[in-house]
């Protein structure tokens, strides 16, 4: 495939995949979702100074997917191909312990919250890795990889019909970045007329502010170059190579950096067919958080006017009458039946609305993937029948879970790619299986000649699943299939004892204590009775 490297072609790719994106409606109803989440609800609506109530169930919802799918714990771990092969085995744990923390340096595990929120209000999400040259590590070799969220409408595909990032013939991310800083970096870079770059207005939303900002789109590709080693073996190798422009400013220069993999992955929520874009839960249900804000509008204003009996008067016999609600009405020369003062009752409005209102919130809830057992809204008699009904409902979530461990799997991937590439010679510091720290200096580069096999572990995360594994605890303690007290409490989640660290502490002592007493009893036991056989030798 012909590459495109000029800024007025990249822009020209650029402005294709915005078309594409238009058609799909997606910059206004990624932004119309993205309101009703925050609860803005009432955009653009002019109330004439009525209430705009907001009951947000989108927000609740949202939250509870989110909630469900996110890990609180990721980490991964190279093994061995050659199970038999000590040396690979030591140099796989001591590469594990850099990619956990490559981990935590970018808190991937709390990135993970807002990109899956993300994708979730917009259908689709992507992270995007980079390595940080100027990041100090404070040794010899410098930089770390760093990773960030890219909205939907921020990625250009150059198969829009493929959602198979690594088989795209290019990727165009879209930036909006301060001018004076793209200056600079063009600068740095050698750009000639880094100066012309200038400020521009993006018609797409993406923060817009023109005074001061620039779009910039860099263009990922892969391509296929012959390699010879110092042998003078000639080999072929497919690496991933971007060029940033600006406007008609190169910022980079066509660089090839060694990847294997583009360093980006994304999640869908609900697929799109034939699309890399996803669909989100929120779009189906904005009518119906539309009708639940206004039927709630139009009782509240209703019982506001008229919640309150409106009193009558004959204005011929009292000059005026004030009753601190909405005002009486004065009626001149009436025959209220011999009476100066009456009241009137205007119709209750239809007993229909606040069911269908109930029905509404609850099928709402349902069609997106949450019920009143799984949000907290019931009794809790019966534990483990909630914990049933909590499960049964998060079934559905299972394929959005897949795929954010797939995504999260895939960041990983990109991590190793990216150390073997740019991580160099560099000290690393990791425990053994006695838990003893090292420190030991690594050439990365051997990443890319070891056979290994990946495995990232994501954790659950929903708070039912947690219930659940105390729930069984207790039935196998109870049913005496586990006997050791500190097994259990070594099992049970930290956040239902306090101080479990010495809870346990104290019944090892105890224990401990236990059988010190019953050796003792059992030496002066066997003393005894040696006394007697003595004695009876005696005898």
């Amino acid at each position: 495939m012909d590459i495109k490297k000029t800024p007025e072609q990249i822009r020209k790719e650029y402005n294709k995949g915005v078309t594409y994106i238009s058609n799909l409606d997606l910059y206004e109803q990624s932004e119309k979702n993205q309101r009703f989440y925050d609860g803005d609800q009432w955009y653009g609506v002019k109330s004439n100074g009525l209430m705009m109530p907001v009951f947000n169930v989108i927000k609740r919802v949202v939250n509870y997917l989110i909630a469900m799918i996110v890990a609180n714990d990721i980490t991964a771990s190279l093994n061995a191909f050659d199970e038999n092969d000590e040396q690979m085995k030591a140099l796989t744990k001591i590469i594990s312990s850099e990619i956990d923390m490559t981990i935590e340096r970018n808190h991937l595990k709390a990135i993970s919250r807002e990109f899956v929120q993300d994708a979730c209000t917009n259908g689709t999400a992507f992270l995007y890795s980079y390595f940080d040259a100027d990041y100090e590590t404070h040794q010899t070799a410098k930089g770390m990889i760093k990773t960030e969220i890219l909205d939907n409408t921020k990625t250009i595909f150059g198969n829009p019909y493929s959602a198979d990032i690594q088989s795209q013939p290019y990727i165009i991310v879209v930036q909006r970045l301060f001018v004076d800083q793209v200056k600079e970096e063009a600068r740095a870079n050698g750009a000639e007329n880094w100066d012309s770059i200038k400020h521009d207005n993006d018609q797409n939303h993406i923060n817009d502010d023109a005074d001061c900002l620039c779009t910039v789109l860099t263009k990922f590709w892969k391509e296929t170059s012959e390699v010879t080693d110092e042998a003078g073996n000639v080999t072929t190798k497919r690496t991933v190579k971007y060029i940033k422009v600006c406007g008609e400013v190169v910022v980079k220069d066509e660089t090839d950096t060694g990847y294997t993999l583009y360093p980006l992955a994304g999640m869908q929520w609900i697929k799109r067919k034939n699309s890399y874009l996803g669909i989100s839960p929120i779009t189906e249900v904005l009518q119906n958080q539309i009708f639940i804000n206004k039927t709630f509008a139009m009782a509240m204003v209703y019982m506001q006017a008229n919640g309150f009996p409106r009193i009558l008067y004959d204005s011929s016999k009292i000059s005026n009458l004030v009753d601190g609600t909405k005002g009486p009405y004065k009626v001149t020369n009436a025959d209220l039946l011999g009476k100066i003062i009456d009241g009137i009752k205007v119709p209750d409005f239809s007993n229909q609305l606040s069911p269908l209102q109930d029905a509404v919130i609850n099928l709402t809830k349902e069609v997106m993937g949450a019920s009143d057992a799984s949000l907290g809204n019931v009794d809790p008699e019966n534990t483990s029948a909630i914990i049933a009904v909590q499960q049964a409902t998060a079934v559905p979530l299972e394929l959005q879970k897949l795929a954010y461990r797939d995504c999260i799997e895939a960041v990983v991937r990109i991590y190793i790619d990216m150390m073997a590439e740019d991580f160099g010679m560099r000290a690393v510091k990791f425990t053994d299986d006695e838990a003893n720290p090292h420190i030991e200096t690594i050439d990365f580069s051997v990443l890319k000649y070891m056979n290994y096999e990946l495995n990232v572990d994501i954790g659950e995360s929903a708070y039912w699943s947690e219930l659940t594994q105390v729930n069984t605890l207790d039935n196998l303690f109870n049913k005496r299939i586990i006997t050791d007290p500190v097994a259990y409490l070594e099992n049970v989640p930290d956040k239902f004892i306090k101080r479990k660290p010495q809870l346990i502490d104290s019944i090892k002592k105890s224990v401990e204590t236990a059988q010190q007493q019953a050796q003792i009893d059992k030496q002066n036991q066997l003393q005894k009775e040696a006394f007697k056989d003595a004695a009876a030798l005696l005898k």
